[in-house]
């Protein structure tokens, strides 16, 4: 009986493409193995979770394969299928190999969606935000406490420029850019730093503050940038939230196995 290729997947193992019957073959050692492995268990945790989810699709439905290949040739910029044909016998596969994939992957796109709900994405985005929020701000160092308020007075109430004050009494590296400092993360900066920043609106001073021991400072925000949903970062946080859903229930399968073991 012929093997339906689908459950012959293909992958990389020392830069050529091979199936798991081949790789277990070429195996050297414990490193591959371990990979080898885990890419079977992914795999079988993939077919059990198509059953479980009821996630079937149409192989012979024409309407179906076209669209898959629309979506394919339009990904990687292929113009029409004459192209297509001839890429794919110039790598050695044949379109019905190709459709194999490309069916594999849509049935994966589906199980993410049901993973992956627009709560569970919105919630982690929520999560991250605060790591991928922007900031641009400029900064006056000083460490005497009566020069950091004659500074504040003449930006306060003489309108004196603050990059050039800063330029001219700034003790840190960014006096030399008139104590510009960004865009960068909001995460990535002193916890008292990031504090007094949003309490700011956009292009207002703040009063001086002692940061450590010995240092005062004066603030200037610039801009603030909220990071947002967009489609890149939505597909990478699906990605990265897929993989932990993977490794969860790896972990929990061989917990099981474990489990099972000991009480036979």
């Amino acid at each position: 009986m012929k093997t339906n290729k689908i459950f012959q997947p293909q992958l990389k193992l020392w830069d050529e493409e091979l199936t798991f019957s081949k790789a277990f073959a070429k195996i050297q050692d414990k490193e591959a193995l371990h990979y080898v492995l885990k890419e079977l268990n992914k795999r079988l945790l993939f077919q059990k979770s198509f059953a479980e989810y009821n996630i079937e699709i149409d192989h012979k439905n024409a309407e179906i394969q076209e669209k898959l290949i629309d979506s394919f040739c339009q990904t990687f910029k292929i113009n029409g299928v004459t192209q297509l044909e001839e890429i794919l016998k110039k790598n050695g596969q044949s379109k019905e190999e190709l459709l194999d994939k490309l069916f594999y992957q849509e049935k994966l796109n589906r199980l993410k969606q049901i993973i992956i709900t627009s709560q569970v994405l919105n919630d982690a985005f929520l999560q991250h935000k605060a790591s991928l929020d922007n900031i641009t701000f400029s900064l006056i160092r000083v460490t005497s406490k009566k020069i950091a308020k004659e500074i504040y007075y003449r930006l306060h109430d003489d309108g004196e420029d603050f990059a050039e004050l800063a330029k001219e009494f700034s003790a840190g590296q960014e006096a030399a850019d008139g104590g510009l400092i960004g865009p960068k993360p909001l995460s990535q900066l002193n916890p008292e730093l990031r504090s007094k920043l949003q309490t700011l609106e956009t292009g207002e001073v703040s009063e001086p503050f002692m940061l450590g021991e010995e240092t005062y400072l004066i603030l200037k925000l610039i801009k603030f940038e909220s990071a947002q949903l967009t489609p890149q970062i939505e597909n990478s946080l699906k990605e990265k939230l897929f993989e932990q859903w993977i490794e969860r229930q790896l972990k929990l399968a061989n917990a099981q196995i474990l489990t099972n073991g000991e009480s036979s």
